[in-house]
């Protein structure tokens, strides 16, 4: 017999099978195409077959594990891994003895850091240190005692006072722009006066300090001068001053400018 009617084929890799009576040479080559088929699909070139070799290949298809890994060397599935992340790396022992997903709590912090037991100092040189103990934010530093606080110390020793020298005190003098006298600006002020005058004073510290200037006046007699309120004057009245000539007068007050006590230093200097 020839002819397909001379075999059938396997149901999964369609491999020729003899029925009775069937050709032999015709079944001398079905044997040889069966051969080659099998060599195909199972050899070291099988990188399409059915089958994964021994030696490893890429498969076509999922892979399906029949159990959770318990071994170190097993598979794992993309679901066990998924799992195994969500959970916080359950099982994972940490390095405060808890396993499972772990929260860090101060109480972690401080069993690896402890917290200082002793005063940080106060008096010495500065070094950056070397603990590893951390301060609470309500800590208190000691009183640092080579020091005198600044409201009313108690000094133990031999206070000694800078010293001054009165050659190098000097005062700038503030040439009034307009009438108003800015005691923060400088003591030293000078003006010209061509006709009536309302002189004003700003920036008056309050008490107890005591602020204090000069005035010098060009031709303080040429216009009537209006004085600030407060100018108290020796005598009770105020001076009379040169019309064409430089006077200088002084003032002070002790209590922030409510009060001015005014005089006349010089007359017709110039």
């Amino acid at each position: 017999m020839s002819g397909t009617s001379d075999y059938t084929l396997t149901t999964n890799l369609g491999l020729y099978m003899p029925t009775y009576n069937a050709d032999a040479g015709s079944w001398g080559a079905h044997i040889n195409s069966n051969t080659q088929a099998l060599d195909t699909l199972l050899g070291n070139a099988a990188l399409n077959g059915p089958y994964l070799p021994l030696g490893g290949g890429v498969m076509r298809g999922a892979l399906t594990l029949a159990i959770q890994p318990s071994d170190p060397m097993h598979a794992a599935t993309k679901q066990y891994a998924d799992t195994m992340a969500a959970s916080g790396v359950a099982g994972v022992q940490s390095f405060n003895t808890r396993t499972g997903a772990i929260t860090l709590t101060a109480g972690d912090v401080t069993t690896v850091l402890p917290a200082a037991t002793v005063p940080p100092p106060m008096n010495g040189a500065a070094a950056v240190g070397t603990s590893n103990a951390w301060a609470r934010s309500d800590h208190t530093h000691t009183s640092d005692t080579s020091r005198a606080p600044t409201a009313s110390p108690t000094f133990t020793g031999t206070v000694t006072a800078p010293i001054v020298n009165a050659t190098v005190v000097r005062e700038t003098v503030v040439a009034l722009p307009a009438n108003n006298i800015d005691c923060a600006a400088g003591s030293f002020f000078t003006k010209t006066i061509a006709g009536a005058t309302a002189l004003t004073v700003s920036n008056v510290p309050a008490a107890p300090t005591v602020p204090s200037f000069v005035l010098e006046l060009t031709n303080g007699g040429a216009g009537v001068i209006t004085w600030w309120a407060g100018v108290r004057w020796t005598g009770g009245l105020p001076p009379t001053l040169t019309t064409a000539g430089v006077d200088a007068l002084g003032f002070y007050t002790l209590d922030g400018g409510a009060n001015w006590r005014g005089m006349l230093l010089a007359k017709a200097l110039f």
